[in-house]
């Protein structure tokens, strides 16, 4: 399922590959920063939004990762990360 819209509420939190934790920053920063090719992990980067305890990969929240920071990503991921 492709998402219009980006959705510019959630803020995202995300490692880097030293496991330093970076954010939070809009939707838009990380899809841009994601398009571009600034996570060379691509769906294997671990990110979390603010109410989420635990990082989780990329891949688990969004089904494409095409649509990534596009949209509410996928609860699954997040019920596994809730605090």
């Amino acid at each position: 399922m492709a998402y219009q819209e980006i959705d510019e509420g959630l803020q995202w939190y995300y490692l880097d590959s030293t496991g330093q934790e970076f954010g939070p920053f809009p939707s838009d920063t990380m899809r841009d920063w994601f398009q571009q090719g600034h996570f060379p992990i691509g769906e294997e980067m671990l990110v979390r939004l603010p109410t989420w305890r635990n990082h989780v990969p990329l891949r688990e929240i969004y089904a494409d990762v095409a649509d990534a920071f596009r949209g509410s990503p996928r609860a699954g991921g997040a019920c596994r990360g809730a605090a």
